[in-house]
């Protein structure tokens, strides 16, 4: 484990990994959530670009009730992609496979070491007819 000047957390460095390796331990950082609204029926994707490899990845988030479909993918391209492509991995490859997240107290958080390449998170709401879900989230590349 290697201590940066920049960051007060520690992270661990897999510089020779062929994949990476998503690690669930909490990482507090000192930053602001965005809050969206992700309708009935919508599939709702916010795309990261890694120029560089071993780059830290954290994430967190929140649903304000109900549940919702979460999922990060390596892209092959920056084209929209369907459910079924997610589900099958064509044209992406499962970094994190789309799951139902339900509403609690604590937020879903997450980080992982990446490669350099396009990266796609994914919020599910195709499955809910009638409610839309109001999802607080954090995404920072560092």
């Amino acid at each position: 484990m290697r201590e940066s000047p920049y960051y007060s957390s520690k992270a661990y460095a897999y510089m020779n990994d062929s994949s990476p390796e998503v690690l669930t331990s909490d990482i507090s950082l000192p930053f602001f959530k965005l809050r969206r609204t992700i309708e009935s029926g919508e599939l709702w994707h916010y795309n990261v670009i890694c120029e560089k490899s071993s780059s830290l990845l954290t994430w967190e988030f929140e649903v304000s009730s109900h549940d919702i479909g979460f999922g990060l993918y390596r892209i092959d391209s920056m084209a929209g992609l369907e459910l079924k492509d997610y589900e099958t991995e064509h044209g992406c490859k499962a970094v994190v496979k789309l799951a139902k997240h339900g509403s609690s107290k604590s937020a879903y958080k997450g980080w992982l070491l990446l490669k350099s390449g396009l990266y796609r998170f994914v919020f599910d709401n195709t499955y809910s007819y009638i409610r839309s879900k109001e999802v607080l989230y954090s995404l920072h590349l560092l």
